[in-house]
């Protein structure tokens, strides 16, 4: 058995920053941070949240992004000194966010390749073969942009990821890492295109059109979900959420997945939401594997 820990959009933060740090987007997003997010995201959550995952000793550790707030020097030297240690322990795999590229300037010197010490190539998706029938792929829709939150992927990076799909069988599986939802759940409002996936249409019409059974990974909305999705049988979705948020139906925090997956079988993956409990501990919920199309198992 594979067991499998997902980190959602954890966005560490610094209050104080450089002026000139300013003179980009990054003004709005401190104003946003100072009036209403450093309110939301309890940060002195994280020792515990990190003490929980090593309890669980996952064999792999997947982040979907927005590790930092506004990309800034000093948010990604304090991921590496609060996350680093973490990330070392195990095999770990990262894609960014568009809050990790914030601005033009963070993208362009490479931040979070630097921080992270991982190299996500934009026209090429990262592929690793995790076990007997079972894969992984992650994806990097990242953009700068003036003032929208949108995402887009490379032709390239589309092309390729169904060049990797394509051979695969009933018999496989394989889990998609991207920062931006495809969808969203049944009875829920669309994402703004201010917001979206530029390409979420063509990135779900290719992850459906294999024969292998397709998990996708994704934050950006931070609600922990787990769903089928309406039109594809072989694609399941999951949104990791937001650890550190606090809101009336998470005071403590989000929380963050565990899934264990029995590479080689067709079995459902063993799904458990891990969350901070009125009483301080950590409980982990089990949540049911969807199974038919529309199917919503979601903790929200």
């Amino acid at each position: 058995m594979m067991r499998i820990v997902l980190l959602g959009d954890i966005h560490l933060y610094r209050l104080a920053i450089w002026p000139w740090d300013l003179l980009s987007k990054r003004v709005l997003g401190q104003m946003n941070l100072w009036f209403h997010r450093r309110h939301r995201f309890h940060i002195p959550g994280l020792p515990s949240l990190i003490e929980h995952v090593d309890s669980i000793g996952p064999d792999l550790l997947l982040g979907t992004g927005d590790l930092t707030t506004t990309a800034t020097r000093a948010e990604f030297r304090l991921v590496v000194e609060k996350l680093g240690p973490l990330f070392a322990r195990y095999d770990t795999v990262l894609v960014p966010g568009n809050h990790d590229r914030y601005t033009f300037t963070s993208t362009r010197r490479r931040y979070f390749e630097q921080a992270m010490n991982v190299d996500t190539v934009r026209h090429e998706p990262l592929y690793r073969r995790l076990g007997d029938h079972l894969h992984l792929v992650g994806l990097d829709a990242t953009r700068p942009n003036l003032i929208t939150d949108r995402g887009h992927l490379d032709p390239i990076a589309l092309m390729r990821l169904g060049e990797i799909i394509e051979p695969m069988t009933a018999s496989d599986r394989v889990i998609v890492m991207c920062h931006y939802p495809i969808a969203m759940p049944p009875g829920r409002a669309p994402e703004a295109k201010r917001h979206a996936l530029i390409d979420a249409a063509s990135l779900a019409e290719a992850m459906a059109g294999c024969a292998a059974q397709v998990l996708y990974l994704h934050g950006h909305v931070h609600e922990p979900q787990c769903w089928r999705h309406t039109e594809a049988d072989n694609l399941t979705i999951i949104n990791a959420g937001a650890p550190l948020m606090r809101s009336a139906y998470f005071p403590h925090g989000q929380g963050f997945w565990q899934i264990d997956i029995e590479p080689g079988t067709a079995a459902d993956p063993a799904l458990r939401h891990h969350v901070v409990d009125d009483a301080g501990g950590w409980r982990a919920d089990a949540v049911a594997w969807p199974r038919r199309c529309g199917e919503v198992s979601s903790i929200v």
